[in-house]
Order: structure tokens, then sequence, then C-alpha cells
């Protein structure tokens, strides 16, 4: 036989016991590493689908809003007793009447009692509103 080169060839070859035990470890490493990303991934898409559903919320309301024309607001609101016994409920910001209705229970108690009194639970009452 006559000898006519020589190459390197990828063929398959028996694992010894130590290199099967390496490639063990670096195998549950791999795992352990496939996980811990999974997991970071995971979390990142929950955290990302949150803030778009919170930004998706955020542009719903202002459309609405706008077209609408108006949103709802904190506005305070005075009520006086009228002299046919009727409670006339007025914006402060605008001074538009919002309201002529009868005087309720509570605030008929209100008008019997003496003025300080009266400003005293009126105060009150706008506290817990």
């Amino acid at each position: 036989m006559e000898h006519i080169g020589t190459q390197v060839r990828s063929l398959a070859c028996k694992l010894t016991d130590a290199e099967k035990q390496k490639i063990g470890a670096e195998l549950g490493q791999a795992w352990q590493d496939f996980t811990t990303e999974q997991s970071w991934q995971t979390s990142q898409k929950a955290e990302m689908k949150a803030r778009m559903t919170e930004i998706e919320a955020r542009m719903t309301r202002l459309s609405q809003v706008l077209s609408r024309g108006d949103e709802m607001r904190a506005v305070n609101v005075t009520k006086a007793l009228l002299d046919n016994g009727m409670v006339q409920e007025v914006r402060e910001d605008t001074g538009e009447i919002i309201a002529i209705r009868p005087v309720r229970d509570e605030e008929r108690q209100l008008t019997m009692a003496p003025e300080p009194v009266a400003d005293l639970v009126a105060e009150a009452n706008r506290s817990r509103e």
C-alpha cells in the first residue's frame, strides 16, 4: 500500500468517563442558563405588556376626553338656602347654577342651628366630600 496523503476528518469517537462528566456539567450549566434566560424574558415580556396596557389605557382616556370635550374634575360647589325653601347649588369655578332642589333633612337641621355651629357643621361636611 502506497501512502498518498493525510487529511483531517470529523469521525465519531467514544467518550471517556472524564469527558462524559465534563460534557454533563456543561449541559447542566446550559440548561440552567436557558431556564434563567427564559424566566428573565418572560418577566420582561410581562413588564412590557403591562407598560403597553397602561399606555393604551391612557390613550383611550385622552381620546374620550377629547371627543367629549370635557372631563370630570373636583369642583367646589356652594349650597345656599333660597327663600322658597329650596337649595341652590352653584359651581364656584364658573358661577353656574347646577341644581335647585328640595332641602335634605341634614341641611334642614343646619338652618335651624345657630350660625357658628352651622358653619362648623358645614365645614365638617365639606371635608367629608
